[in-house]
């Protein structure tokens, strides 16, 4: 078991046993972090930089995608079409999966009856636990999904979800 701290910069385990910074050193350090990291977006995949690539990818914005809504190199996992289901009754068909992010994926949402039934506009209504999805093809459940806080995109027309592991 350790019974010791070994700090990979020395400098800062100096600074740690100190009493305090004063406002000058602080603004120093912030300074050399901010310089140390002003590039870090050049190096790294946009997607791991921007915190807004949930809301672009429900917004059908999404940058850099190939004709079929994915990034390179990007395969949707998640069965093709999925039935929403409100106590076994079906609300809407989810189709057309699109790569958003690492473990999120975008579906189009068409309603099962017409007129659509107006909670599939609402952003309410995906954050709740009202709604169960169920595999078109096998009619297996997934019942850990969940959809993004980002809301409906694409005028209303998409949801983004996550944890589409059939039961």
């Amino acid at each position: 078991m350790a019974t010791k701290v070994v700090d990979i910069r020395p400098e800062l385990q100096k600074r740690r046993r100190k009493k305090g910074w004063t406002l000058g050193e602080i603004a120093q350090w912030a300074a050399r972090e901010a310089e140390r990291t002003r590039n870090l977006g050049a190096v790294e995949p946009r997607d791991l930089v921007s915190g807004g690539d949930m809301k672009k990818a429900a917004e059908g914005s999404d940058d850099e995608q190939d004709g079929q809504g994915r990034h390179p190199g990007q395969e949707v996992t998640a069965p093709a079409s999925w039935r929403v289901l409100v106590d076994g009754t079906e609300l809407a068909t989810l189709r057309d999966p699109r790569f958003a992010e690492m473990f999120w994926t975008s579906f189009e949402i068409v309603a099962a009856t017409s007129p659509a039934d107006p909670r599939l506009h609402e952003d309410a209504f995906w954050l709740s636990d009202a709604w169960r999805l169920m595999d078109a093809t096998t009619g297996r459940a997934a019942s850990m999904a969940f959809a993004s806080s980002a809301g409906l995109g694409d005028g209303g027309r998409r949801i983004v979800l996550r944890g589409l592991h059939l039961d």
